[in-house]
């Protein structure tokens, strides 16, 4: 099975974004992300001097053969340097990433999905043998403005003053086949990307927006690890493929106005939510007792903490950053 074509953008296809300048009585492109060739372009009356222009592959790979001196053509038109929504879409392109997904990785996508909500709603559960765990309250907590919810949590109190906690991964396998056309997308892809405005997915939507997507009150195959978590760390874990069903979809924001008392947690997910924040706190109290050596173990043992900031843009109707 081969890979779906290259498409305009894509780096195995060698189109290149630039800006039109005039040069004499020449059009002229020139490269607007990183050096290289300047280029005669085609006079096109869909772009003028100081658009962004994608260019066609076809005629970029003509200028580059021994005394090849067909000029440039473009293949679509991307907007204005000075308007940022343009630029950020103009990037994409440039990093081949279209904005689309060639239509029969999107068709084998579909089925897929299609075919594993079948299996779901029948309870023949894609993948194999799963442990039936849509009685747990689970809930997700992304971003505001996350699109995808690929990762839950259950949790619970126990007697003996620690917790289980379970934690649900969406299990993408169940619907994507090794050496697909899907499989082999994603592999070229090998991540989400996420830029102001905008989202260039791993996975066509109708598995990463849908079939995978752990939104609430929908069954949805997931892989799950189960810890017992103590005082003095994680006791004991296991993972095996499961079958859940989110609750509630919470966002930071909110779970932060929840932590603070400004707003009530409802059931089923209350308790959960207190018990994983519970957890939370012990391995949080774990690990520096671990940095400081008042665990006992001598070692030192620590883990590394990341601060970072994610900024968010906002735009006008004309695609500007407000």
């Amino acid at each position: 099975m081969t890979p779906p074509p290259a498409r305009a953008g894509d780096p195995r296809s060698g189109a290149r974004v630039a800006l039109l300048v005039r040069q004499g009585k020449f059009l002229v492109a020139e490269p607007f992300f990183g050096p290289g060739p300047r280029l005669v372009v085609t006079r096109d009356k869909r772009a003028g001097v100081g658009d962004l222009v994608l260019l066609s592959s076809g005629s970029l790979q003509g200028n580059g053969r021994r005394g090849g001196s067909r000029r440039a053509t473009v293949a679509q038109r991307l907007g204005r340097p000075e308007v940022a929504r343009d630029v950020i879409r103009a990037l994409m392109l440039d990093r081949g990433l279209p904005g689309a997904f060639d239509p029969a990785v999107e068709r084998e996508a579909r089925l897929a999905a299609a075919d594993g909500a079948d299996d779901v709603t029948g309870h023949a559960l894609p993948g194999g043998e799963r442990r039936d765990l849509r009685e747990l309250a689970t809930f997700t907590i992304d971003p505001a403005t996350a699109r995808d919810f690929d990762d839950a949590i259950s949790a619970e109190a126990l007697d003996d003053g620690s917790w289980r906690v379970w934690v649900h991964i969406a299990d993408v396998a169940a619907y994507v086949t090794p050496r697909s056309l899907v499989d082999r997308e994603a592999y070229r892809r090998s991540t989400s990307v996420y830029v102001p405005g905008m989202v260039e997915p791993m996975l066509p939507r109708a598995l990463s927006n849908e079939a995978c997507s752990l939104v609430p009150g929908a069954p949805r195959a997931t892989v799950t690890v189960e810890m017992v978590v103590t005082e003095r760390g994680v006791r004991r874990a296991s993972m095996y493929r499961s079958l859940i069903q989110s609750d509630e979809r919470l966002d930071y924001d909110r779970v932060d106005r929840i932590f603070a008392g400004t707003e009530a947690a409802a059931d089923p997910w209350a308790q959960p939510l207190a018990a994983a924040r519970a957890a939370s706190a012990a391995l949080g109290a774990a690990r520096r007792a671990a940095e400081e050596g008042r665990d006992g173990s001598g070692s030192g043992r620590g883990a590394l903490e990341v601060d970072s900031a994610e900024p968010q843009f906002s735009f006008d109707e004309d695609g500007n950053v407000e």
